[in-house]
């Protein structure tokens, strides 16, 4: 078998190679030139390739932290913002929808939520938000005597208890 020489170079500049199949890593539009010379004939034959070098799209989220109260609390509407792209949210948990620039999150566990922005050339980049999640309160309503006439007093009373503490309200009303 005849055994070729390869002789890569580049422009922009920078690049030289004698590998057949050698890696590149450009960082922007570069043209690569190979000439392959055949060891037994002496003759030359060169190619060239342009290879694309395409941007890693910017993404951020806002906001990058969150706090909803669970069971029955609001969600938190998370916002992936950057350049035009598509966005991926995981993990789905929690979240009214995976894909679109605005989700809203209402996890039952703290959950730290990753959006991957993907632009039309297959580039991507992620940034990502804590979402919290912390406990309603305890209530228990009471009311004595819990039936009464109309005109009677009727004594209501709330406690809320949450993360060690309680709350205690008393109302009197007259019906």
């Amino acid at each position: 078998p005849v055994v070729y020489t390869f002789d890569w170079t580049s422009i922009p500049s920078g690049f030289t190679s004698s590998l057949a199949t050698p890696t590149v890593f450009p960082t922007s539009n570069t043209q690569y030139v190979v000439l392959v010379t055949d060891p037994i004939t002496g003759c030359t034959k060169n190619d060239t390739i342009l290879v694309e070098v395409n941007p890693i799209p910017s993404v951020a989220v806002n906001p990058t932290s969150a706090n909803v109260c669970s069971p029955g609390g609001t969600a938190a509407q998370l916002t992936a913002s950057g350049d035009p792209a598509d966005y991926a949210w995981s993990p789905a948990a929690g979240l009214d929808a995976t894909t679109g620039a605005v989700v809203n999150a209402l996890p039952s566990t703290s959950t730290n939520y990753v959006v991957t922005a993907t632009t039309l050339a297959g580039c991507t980049a992620t940034a990502s938000a804590q979402v919290n999640v912390t406990q309603g309160p305890t209530v228990n309503v009471t009311a004595t005597p819990p039936s009464a006439c109309v005109g009677s007093d009727i004594q209501l009373e709330a406690i809320a208890i949450t993360s060690g503490y309680s709350m205690n309200i008393n109302c009197s009303t007259g019906f």
